[in-house]
């Protein structure tokens, strides 16, 4: 799989691990020779972003329908399993927020892998307000819904996640006349906006739902290096700034050298 990008590596991996399971399960296999396999580490190289240009050049170009579901992407950096997973009860548009609780995956649902992947994320009063239209259409247009997911196909089925890639996110991406990228590319361009903007590493840890602080820095740590070299050069500027303005912590300097001789004479 050397040749292989690190995500199509991991979906090819996740299935030679489920065919495994298979075998032991019809008694071919007496253990999972994959099991302890881990999928390989995305490349800063791998990692495509868009600027805030584009994002709002591909939205438009996104058919009404599925509008929706590729702001979704934009604005909370959800993984698209999480996204196709995602069911109107653990949506609160009074608060504006959404409830990572399931993910929707080969057609299963599951829960999150990990505690922080179950997370709170708070949403901005565009996307709250797209959601409203976008339920409120699909209460007219789906036949039915028995999971009462958020995005689903025109049936009111589970959406697949090819499909969602090559029928709803590649057409938009040539309609706005955009270069070919991943679906994750969402999620990174999400991910990098927060750090753009000054948001910390556990901030943004918790928003994308990472098993931990040093996860994030292994995947976006470089994008921290312009920000570490910005507060260097604060912390520079509010130095030089207490020295000509008197004592940095407001208070008076030490006694002078005549006070100490006299205070030490006899």
């Amino acid at each position: 799989m050397s040749d292989l990008a690190p995500a199509t590596a991991g979906r090819c991996l996740t299935i030679t691990k489920n065919i495994f399971e298979t075998a032991i399960e019809w008694g071919y296999l007496g253990r999972n020779p994959a099991r302890y396999v881990r999928k390989p580490k995305a490349r800063k190289a791998d990692l495509d972003y868009q600027e805030p240009a584009e994002i709002q050049r591909l939205i438009e170009a996104t058919e009404e329908r599925h509008r929706c579901l590729i702001m979704f992407a934009a604005y909370t950096g959800c993984r698209q399993f999480e996204i196709l997973g995602l069911a109107w009860d653990n949506v609160d548009l009074a608060a504006g927020r959404v409830f990572i609780r399931q993910v929707l995956q080969q057609g299963r649902f599951f829960p999150p892998k990990t505690e922080t992947s179950r997370r709170t994320i708070d949403l901005p009063g565009v996307l709250t307000e797209e959601l409203k239209q976008h339920q409120a259409r699909q209460t007219i247009e789906l036949d039915q819904n028995e999971h009462s997911l958020v995005f689903t196909s025109r049936t009111g089925t589970p959406m697949i996640s090819r499909n969602v890639t090559q029928r709803i996110f590649e057409p938009a991406l040539k309609r706005a006349e955009l270069r070919k990228v991943g679906f994750q590319s969402l999620r990174h361009t999400y991910a990098s906006m927060l750090i753009a903007q000054g948001e910390s590493i556990k901030t943004v840890q918790s928003l994308l739902g990472h098993a931990s602080a040093t996860m994030t820095l292994n995947v976006y740590g470089h994008l921290f290096e312009g920000e570490t070299k910005r507060a260097v050069a604060r912390l520079e500027a509010g130095l030089l700034g207490s020295i000509s303005e008197g004592p940095l912590w407001g208070k008076e300097p030490s006694s002078s050298v005549e006070n100490i001789e006299t205070k030490d004479a006899p």
